[in-house]
């Protein structure tokens, strides 16, 4: 939004004054509120090559707000500041003055719909940034008939404002376009800032976002190779770990059945791996802790205890506890003595 100017001395400049140098021309911000705040982004990235969005400069003005010495210009700048608000009744944008304190404004000003203006945002920007502002408005003044100039210059720094008169080609109008350390904004007179931009400047810096965005690609595609071979490198490994495995369980496999052939009464020997590969594949899934020995002295134990068995069942002793059993069986009235 542009600054009230019922307190400035206008200075009469020539209406060719918006006529930029030839490699001048005005750039477009987006009409968002915050079209001031991405003026000066534009202007400070391709004059000084400092990049910045517009919330990070929001930010930095209510970080100078919230220092532990706030100047008394700020305070009786925004106590003193107008901002547009929609009438209902009339339904028009009518100024009104916000007299704000510092707590409000560094609440308001990181608010989106929170307009920016030149003396109070952009000279606390000019001394963040060590640069100066150049403003280029639209004279309120002006009609066709009059002979008021089209457009007021003022040049804006950290310390002072001072309106520069256009018409004098030898004073101080004549070297802003060539010092570098100056951004330049135009405001055409329906609140909304546009940058005014070099074409000089414009091709080394597509130049450079160009580059950027080669040296982004190049980067994000060797960190693709490099994920894609960190994935392989796991799938290699997984393999190689499961083949492995594979390999002691067959090993331990062979080891038990040996044990077994060399100290039990065992089924055929095909029939018998079977079984085995079958109790330790069971006892595998049964052992979440992955503790291989542990498997196989349970898969051991197991196959005792069945050949436990098998000895109770095909010991003497049980064989002759069945005949003695048949012996005492009554029998055609013939008792056991």
């Amino acid at each position: 939004m542009a600054s009230n100017n019922q307190n400035k001395s206008t200075t009469t400049v020539s209406e060719e004054a918006i006529s930029y140098p030839n490699n001048f021309y005005q750039g477009t911000a987006p009409k968002d509120h915050s079209c001031f705040f991405h003026s000066f982004q534009q202007s400070l990235e391709q004059q000084r090559g400092i990049k910045v969005s517009a919330k990070q400069l929001r930010k930095d003005c209510a970080d100078f707000a919230n220092s532990v010495s706030v100047p008394d210009w700020f305070k009786n700048a925004i106590n003193a500041s107008y901002e547009l608000r929609h009438n209902n009744q009339t339904e028009k944008h009518e100024e009104v003055l916000r007299k704000e304190t510092i707590d409000q404004y560094k609440e308001k000003i990181m608010q989106d719909y929170r307009w920016g203006d030149p003396d109070i945002e952009g000279k606390i920007l000019c001394k963040k940034y060590n640069v100066k502002l150049h403003i280029i408005e639209k004279n309120p003044l002006c009609t066709t008939s009059s002979d008021q100039p089209q457009f007021l210059h003022q040049l804006i720094d950290a310390d002072k404002n001072c309106n520069v008169d256009a018409s004098d080609s030898t004073g101080l109008y004549n070297g802003i376009y060539s010092d570098s350390s100056i951004i330049h904004i135009i405001n055409m007179g329906n609140n909304h800032f546009d940058p005014v931009l070099d074409k000089n400047l414009l091709e080394p810096v597509l130049n450079k976002n160009l580059q950027e965005q080669q040296d982004y690609e190049l980067a994000k595609n060797l960190q693709i190779e490099e994920d894609l071979e960190g994935v392989k490198y796991l799938q290699n490994e997984e393999l190689q770990i499961s083949q492995d495995f594979e390999l002691a369980r067959n090993l331990q496999i062979e080891e038990i059945a040996t044990y077994i052939k060399n100290t039990q009464s065992i089924d055929p020997l095909k029939d018998f791996v079977r079984k085995v590969i079958e109790i330790f594949n069971k006892l595998i899934q049964q052992n979440d802790r992955g503790n291989i020995q542990n498997v196989v002295d349970e898969c051991v134990r197991h196959f005792d205890r069945q050949q436990v068995l098998i000895d109770k069942q095909q010991s003497p002793s049980c064989k002759m506890e069945e005949v003695k059993l048949t012996c005492c069986t009554p029998s055609h009235g013939i008792s056991c003595a």
